[in-house]
């Protein structure tokens, strides 16, 4: 009777080392995630607990593309990141603003933007823009200089997912002018010393001016 009760013990002993050694492969494999997957993960976690740059945003993006899809869903919060690529009026304004500016500069691909930044003002429906940049001139010397420009607040619209934007009357009446020697962007730069500057990332502007922006 000992021995039925011994043999009985040692098998449900065994039965159960085994359980855990399978139980701890499985574990093991499902805890198992590569380097890629885990790299990423730490860049995702560290953008997500401050305020990322565009650059780093878009290393990320680049990242995640390279990943096979399998890889892809064991990432965690990826649609937050995506969340981030998200076009304000703010930047639509500043990428309009720099698609105007090129068109006035003797060499357009010598353009390098330095900062932007915008002011809103919700009143008056406009957004003012400057433009800290550089450019090669005439003689092909690169210069620095700023840009205003004031212009109603860009609307986006489902039906053709386009923008539009355009001039605010009055600095168009200026601008137009300059040319001939009358009023400069007095009025634009105005409007953007009125009010509180908010800061818009370069890269984000200058990755996007291929935008699709309609002019009313």
């Amino acid at each position: 009777m000992k021995k039925k009760i011994l043999l009985a013990l040692s098998a449900l002993f065994l039965l159960a080392a085994m359980t855990g050694c399978s139980n701890s492969q499985q574990s093991t494999e499902v805890e198992e995630v590569p380097q890629a997957v885990a790299d990423l993960q730490h860049k995702i976690d560290k953008a997500l607990e401050s305020d990322p740059s565009y650059s780093d945003l878009l290393e990320i993006k680049e990242d995640y593309n390279d990943l096979l899809q399998a890889e892809q869903a064991q990432v965690k919060h990826y649609d937050e990141i995506e969340n981030l690529f998200t076009i304000s009026p703010q930047d639509v304004a500043c990428i309009y603003a720099v698609n105007k500016l090129k068109v006035r500069l003797k060499y357009p691909t010598s353009l390098e933007l330095l900062s932007a930044n915008t002011v809103t003002d919700m009143s008056n429906g406009t957004v003012a823009v400057k433009l800290n940049y550089t450019a090669s001139s005439a003689l092909e010397r690169s210069i620095e200089d700023d840009y205003y420009c004031l212009v109603y607040t860009p609307e986006f619209h489902e039906s053709s997912q386009t923008w539009s934007c355009e001039f605010e009357e009055n600095f168009s009446t200026s601008y137009s002018l300059e040319m001939f020697g009358g009023p400069t962007i007095e009025w634009a730069e105005w409007a953007y010393d009125d009010g509180t500057p908010e800061p818009i990332d370069t890269d984000k502007i200058m990755d996007n001016l291929d935008l699709s922006i309609t002019e009313p």
